[in-house]
């Protein structure tokens, strides 16, 4: 994917509508991410639509210490019924700050599930590192992501540009 697209498809307008953010043990994920690694220990959300064309995925990993803990988020674009992937977002708080792989100027044989062969762009966030164990840490990282990715968070039907920038996560 050269540069030109990858602009094209972030800025393509999305909006993430916060009700749709449900994570549970009992999504299956259609391919390219069916062969994301999923245990008892992750929980992810179905396919969002965030556009005609995108839709985003989030799953974290349970762990007992935040350091074992992840999170990982997908942008796709539907080219008809297959998808690819056109942002990975990473968090590995053992090892790593929040990261963002993206397909820029790379080869055609790009996993295109996890992008771990693409170009990596650190995220710095001023704030404490977020924990994926938590509600409060798992919206701050979906809010970190959007971000990245040219999402649009929309909590409700309002025009209230604050109010629509705070999402509420439904219980598993």
């Amino acid at each position: 994917m050269d540069r030109r697209e990858l602009l094209k498809h972030k800025t393509t307008p999305k909006i993430l509508p916060g009700g749709e953010v449900v994570f549970s043990r009992g999504h299956k994920l259609p391919k390219p991410l069916d062969r994301v690694v999923r245990s008892s220990r992750t929980s992810t959300t179905k396919l969002i639509n965030v556009s005609d064309r995108h839709s985003v995925c989030f799953l974290f990993r349970d762990a007992d210490t935040w350091t074992r803990s992840a999170f990982f988020a997908w942008l796709l674009h539907q080219q008809g019924k297959a998808y690819t992937a056109v942002a990975a977002f990473h968090y590995h708080p053992s090892h790593k700050p929040p990261h963002i792989l993206m397909p820029c100027d790379e080869d055609d044989d790009v996993d295109h599930g996890t992008l771990h062969t693409c170009s990596e762009l650190l995220l710095r966030d001023a704030d404490t590192p977020p924990d994926p164990r938590t509600e409060e840490g798992r919206l701050k990282l979906i809010q970190l992501f959007c971000q990245s990715a040219g999402i649009q968070i929309k909590k409700d039907d309002s025009d209230d540009a604050a109010a629509n920038q705070e999402l509420d996560l439904r219980p598993i």
